[in-house]
Parts: structure tokens; sequence; C-alpha cells
């Protein structure tokens, strides 16, 4: 899944995030335990779902070429 938002600065990014995040599996999210910073640009988050489904997965903000506006990229396992 990848998110194209380009003002990184703001405190609505997080709302951005998991409004995305609900989207793509298409419940509402019931927990978040675990969002941890693993360096720079790379975090790893936990997600469970109303329906008890769990969302592992790291979040990545990255550049498609140099000079480009950052984009957020999500890799993670559904369960």
């Amino acid at each position: 899944m990848q998110i194209h938002y380009t003002d990184m600065e703001n405190a609505d990014f997080a709302d951005v995030l998991i409004d995305a995040i609900e989207k793509d599996y298409g419940r509402s999210i019931s927990r978040i335990p675990k969002f941890k910073q693993e360096d720079k640009y790379c975090y790893t988050i936990s997600v469970i779902f109303t329906d008890f489904c769990l969302l592992e997965a790291e979040i990545y903000i990255v550049a498609a070429y140099p000079g480009a506006a950052p984009h957020v990229e999500i890799h993670g396992i559904y369960y």
C-alpha cells in the first residue's frame, strides 16, 4: 500500500495513515499496541482491527528519486 502525502510535518499525518489502513482492510482499527521507530525512515506497527485480525507491518518513508516528494509505503501481513 502506498500513501501519497507530502506534508510530513503536519500532525494530521497520523489520521491519514490510520484512514488508509482502515480503507485497505475494510474494518475499523480497535487498537495499535505497537508503533516503534526502527530507524530514521522506518517504523514497525501492529494493528488490531474490530474483527480481531492483526496487521504486522513496516512503514517506510521513501522518495521515488532524489528531489521527489516523499511518500509512505506500508509492507505487512494480515493474520
